[in-house]
């Protein structure tokens, strides 16, 4: 503390002896530095420094004043040690192209297994959205209903390898698509055969990679693959980028597509703060955010002869969203 000539905003640098064994029982010892810190506030017999993210100070390390520069970074902090972590998020979204709204959640789950392995699940934008809509061609033999909805789904099973500025990883799981499927059964109570139209869901394969450790600066990319109408098509092609702007906040802009496959498209920015903790297990991360997405329509039924909507092509219903999501590591 102040007794020890230490002042706020002076530099304490956390180190650890290493001896050498020189001969003739002669013993050099080796100061080295690990952490360095800066003092944020002091008393008479105390002081409290403030690390960088992510770095530990074991309990009992050896600490003196420095000059030395400080260890933190913003850009390539060291891994976080929580072993697991779990991110939920949820978007209010306005149609813009139609009078309606709706929600999307999304969600991710990761554990580290040993020093570099990761298992999780993430469950990509999924929800759907009411609206209603006129047709400009309603006079025509297919005239669009007065209410309608429009759903997606996509969720993956994933491992991978994390080795601290890279880490790949590949998964299996489903996605709902826009190719419609029509299926004809008998109806013997109806003046002609029932028609259904809807949209495929297949099995789906996912590819992610992270460019900067996570707590940093970042650009993770994903992709993904369905089985549609006996063939595979991509579904997916997702990006985040993280900028750090504070030691508890960076900068987030992150977007995805589902191309004419999967037929959802977000695109949004936000800030990601560190509101409990340090990084580490009990840290709590909250992420605002605001933006674009589109959805596309849902196809409807004909049944009886009695003509409703199925669209001929992919049509998106297009609004604006409100979202947050909240991270936690233990």
């Amino acid at each position: 503390g102040e007794r020890q000539g230490v002042e706020r905003g002076d530099r304490i640098a956390f180190f650890r002896a290493v001896e050498t064994q020189l001969g003739d029982g002669e013993v050099a010892v080796e100061r080295r530095e690990e952490i360095v810190g800066v003092v944020v506030a002091v008393s008479p017999r105390r002081a409290q420094v403030q690390v960088g993210t992510n770095e530990r100070v074991a309990v009992g390390t050896d600490a003196a004043l420095t000059e030395a520069p400080l260890t933190a970074s913003r850009v390539a902090p060291p891994r976080s040690p929580a072993r697991s972590s779990l991110e939920v998020g949820a978007r209010l979204v306005v149609t813009a192209t139609a009078s309606g709204a709706g929600s999307l959640v999304d969600g991710r789950f990761m554990h580290h297994v040993r020093r570099r392995g990761f298992v999780g699940v993430r469950l990509d934008p999924t929800g759907g959205a009411a609206y209603r809509k006129s047709d400009p061609d309603g006079d025509g033999p297919r005239p669009r209903p007065p209410g309608s909805s429009t759903v997606a789904a996509s969720a993956f099973v994933l491992a991978g390898y994390d080795l601290g500025p890279v880490a790949i990883g590949v998964g299996v799981g489903a996605a709902t698509t826009t190719r419609l499927r029509e299926r004809r059964r008998p109806c013997p109570t109806c003046a002609e055969e029932v028609i259904e139209h809807g949209y495929e869901g297949g099995l789906a394969f996912a590819a992610t990679a992270r460019f900067g450790v996570a707590d940093g600066l970042s650009l993770e990319v994903d992709t993904a693959f369905v089985t549609a109408l006996n063939g595979f098509e991509v579904s997916r092609f997702g990006a985040r980028l993280r900028v750090p702007v504070h030691p508890r906040a960076s900068m987030v802009a992150q977007g995805m597509t589902g191309f004419g496959a999967a037929g959802t498209r977000v695109i949004e920015v936000g800030t990601r703060v560190l509101v409990r903790g340090d990084g580490g297990p009990g840290a709590l991360y909250l992420v605002p955010t605001a933006g674009f997405v589109g959805l596309v329509e849902r196809a409807t039924i004909e049944v009886r002869g009695e003509t409703q909507y199925a669209p001929d092509g992919v049509r998106q219903i297009v609004g604006i969203a409100a979202g947050l999501s909240i991270e936690s590591r233990f």
